[in-house]
């Protein structure tokens, strides 16, 4: 196959489209549900970041992105919801796209993750 510039630039502008198409549907899925996310900030949110189920390593992977770490070991389901888990994620990854770009690395350690996690 034989790829000139001018199919590079399709691509690169057919990326980019993509990337805005993406941004709309997270912004009007953020919109969505105003009660939810307006509790999106860290503050708000320290007693789930202390619980460290969520956390952003140091350091970067073989490719130069964060790696974010999800420890299910560490989450007590009586005491932090399915849904604050999800906010907490959202959280670490949007300030780690803000800070870093759209790469990031994803490791979920499932020692401890049972039925009773499940179901929330």
């Amino acid at each position: 196959m034989h790829v000139t510039s001018c199919n590079i630039c399709i691509l690169f502008r057919s990326q980019i489209l993509l990337y805005i198409f993406q941004l709309v549907k997270y912004h009007k899925f953020r919109n969505s549900d105003k009660n939810m996310f307006s509790k999106l900030c860290p503050n708000a949110m320290k007693h789930l970041i202390d619980t460290q189920i969520v956390t952003k390593l140091p350091g970067k992977d073989a490719d130069g992105n964060p790696v974010v770490l999800i420890c299910s070991k560490r989450w007590n389901e009586k005491e932090v919801s399915g849904e604050d888990i999800l906010l907490l994620f959202i959280l670490f990854l949007e300030e780690i796209i803000r800070t870093n770009g759209p790469n990031v690395s994803i490791v979920i350690d499932w020692e401890g993750y049972g039925l009773s996690k499940f179901r929330h």
